[in-house]
This record gives structure tokens, sequence and C-alpha cells, in this order.
């Protein structure tokens, strides 16, 4: 679990891969909501090795990922 500016979330994550495709996600669930809210982010993208060198530019996952964090910042819950 986590507490991010007063709301608390259950957290949860995996990546897993087939077939060159490389896959990762993370749920944040909002602790105490019935029915269940939660933010739910998903990446999917290449394995860079399955590509001849200098073909391809890996993405900047570290961007993504606060991209996704500032998104989920604005959520409101009413009360």
């Amino acid at each position: 679990e986590t507490t991010e500016y007063g709301t608390d979330y259950s957290v949860a994550s995996l990546s897993d891969a087939g077939a060159g495709n490389l896959y990762d996600e993370t749920v944040y669930a909002l602790v105490g909501t019935s029915p269940c809210l939660a933010v739910r982010t998903f990446i999917h993208s290449t394995n860079l090795a399955n590509y001849d060198p200098g073909t391809i530019t890996a993405f900047d996952e570290g961007a993504l990922t606060a991209q996704f964090d500032a998104i989920r910042k604005t959520l409101i819950v009413g009360q």
C-alpha cells in the first residue's frame, strides 16, 4: 500500500513477455472504495533485442511513468 496526497492505494504490478512483446501493468486501487475504484496503467512495448542495432530507439519509460503518475494524481473522489 502507499499514500499519495492523502489518498490511500493498494498497489499491484506485473510484467510479462511473449513473442517479442513486453507488457508492464500497474494497478492503483483506492482503499475502502465500493465498488472498487482503481487507476490502471498498461505499457505494451517490444523487445529491442529483436531488431538490428540502431534501427529503432527505446522509449523513455521513466518519462512515460511520470506522465501516468501525474495523471493519477489528478484523480478526485467525491465524498
